[in-house]
């Protein structure tokens, strides 16, 4: 049984940290070695140390879940890649984040509707709670930050805008650099390919 956290709800995209983060790696740094200097000298550049902290080991898990062969791509993708593989981070950490991404944004892709709706986001949490007890004991207003969490994220990354009405956002794919398509299948991880190409 699959285990849900809603823990995303405080977290957000962070790509100009999580690029600070990554280059730091690339440069031989170690995850330990980057969480100090994000405690001591506030690379991150976080309005507090809790906060800093904070930061910097959700970070450290989203990179660690990359595969090497992502990390040695990063710094040649452009930014739209460079936040696509950041979300493909986010998405190994969360496991309801991906499970959305799969069920409800890979079939904005396939049925060409490309408009992301609010009831669309609900039903994919209902049909969560049907499914696991975990979800199904989350608090209303935990229910309501996660819902908007999911669009900020997609929002961040570039995977839906706003609409004029505010009724639905539109789904706006971003174009996958072909070595990046390669790596994710190369590296197993079709599920998130899937989820991002339809």
């Amino acid at each position: 049984m699959a285990k849900y956290s809603a823990a995303i709800v405080s977290h957000n995209l962070w790509f100009n940290e999580f690029n600070i983060y990554m280059n730091y790696i690339i440069d031989g740094k170690t995850e330990a070695e980057v969480n100090e200097l994000s405690d001591n000298e506030n690379i991150l550049q976080a309005k507090t140390p809790t906060r800093a902290r904070q930061i910097s080991r959700i970070l450290g898990h989203r990179v660690n879940a990359l595969p090497q062969s992502i990390k040695d791509l990063y710094p040649s993708l452009d930014i739209e890649n460079q936040k696509i593989v950041d979300f493909v981070g986010v998405m190994q950490c969360s496991q309801l984040l991906s499970e959305f991404m799969y069920e409800v944004y890979r079939d904005e892709l396939i049925l060409g509707d490309m408009k992301l709706e609010d009831s669309e986001i609900q039903a994919f949490i209902t049909r969560k709670q049907g499914e696991s007890e975990q979800v199904a004991g989350w608090t209303d207003k935990t229910i309501h930050r996660l819902k908007a969490s999911f669009k900020t994220f997609l929002r961040e990354t570039g995977l839906i805008s706003n609409e004029k009405d505010g009724v639905a956002d539109l789904v706006t794919p971003i174009f996958l650099d072909d070595r990046l398509i390669q790596i994710m299948k190369d590296e197993k991880l079709e599920y998130e390919l899937s989820s991002l190409k339809g």
